[in-house]
């Protein structure tokens, strides 16, 4: 019976690799606990106080009495409503549009390889400059959406105004800005597909919506997950 075992010394010089591994991470680390686990546990603490500004910010210990009058505070459940509300409609739109941009530009086209620059644009814009585009847009009087309102007969909409259609608008600059980042994730995990599947299924006669329900998703859920 035969024993090998590692060289003498050997599992020294593994520690001393881990402990240098842990040198070159540790000012990462530093970085990620200063901008991310510092500001929450310090959100977390503050919430426990109360917090007079007129005397220099001074705290006062009250426990959770905070979340006591958030809780109880009839607009905090409208807040919350509308907000799953946003997140709702907004993530669904983004998804389904994402999928199906991603699947149309994974078939071969002319000026395809033009068009994806185009399509990522409205995600690299800046904020200021994606609101006030917007807020053009959405103008009562001088917008672009509501003149074409009026060519076609219809009476002008005050968008951001009107409670009824406030959240429809903002709903649609998310999905505008953010289809984008689903188109790329979802093209992403489309590329993982042998092209031979879905030139086969067109062969084959299969339509886009079939395509999309029979290949497409199957294959690319985990992908779905991260958008």
């Amino acid at each position: 019976m035969f024993a090998f075992g590692l060289p003498h010394g050997a599992n020294t010089m593994e520690v001393k690799d881990e402990h240098i591994g842990l040198l070159f991470i540790a000012p990462a680390l530093l970085v990620l606990l200063a901008l991310v686990a510092y500001p929450i546990i310090d959100v977390i603490l503050l919430s426990l106080h109360k917090v007079d500004v007129l005397e220099g910010f001074k705290r006062t210990y009250i426990g959770l009495q905070n979340y006591i009058n958030a809780l109880s505070d009839s607009l905090l459940h409208t807040a919350f409503i509308n907000t799953l509300e946003f997140v709702i409609g907004a993530t669904v739109l983004e998804v389904l549009l994402g999928l199906l941009l991603a699947t149309i530009f994974s078939i071969e086209f002319r000026g395809r390889d033009k068009l994806v620059p185009l399509i990522i644009v409205p995600m690299m814009l800046p904020i200021i400059v994606i609101s006030s585009f917007w807020r053009i847009m959405y103008h009562t009087e001088f917008g672009i959406i509501n003149a074409l309102l009026k060519l076609v007969g219809l009476p002008p909409v005050n968008w951001l105004g009107d409670t009824h259609t406030a959240m429809l608008a903002i709903i649609i600059v998310d999905v505008w800005q953010y289809t984008p980042f689903a188109f790329l994730i979802i093209y992403a995990g489309i590329q993982s597909i042998p092209p031979s599947i879905i030139d086969a299924a067109l062969v084959d006669g299969a339509s886009l919506p079939q395509i999309i329900r029979h290949i497409v998703l199957p294959l690319v859920k985990r992908y779905i997950l991260v958008v």
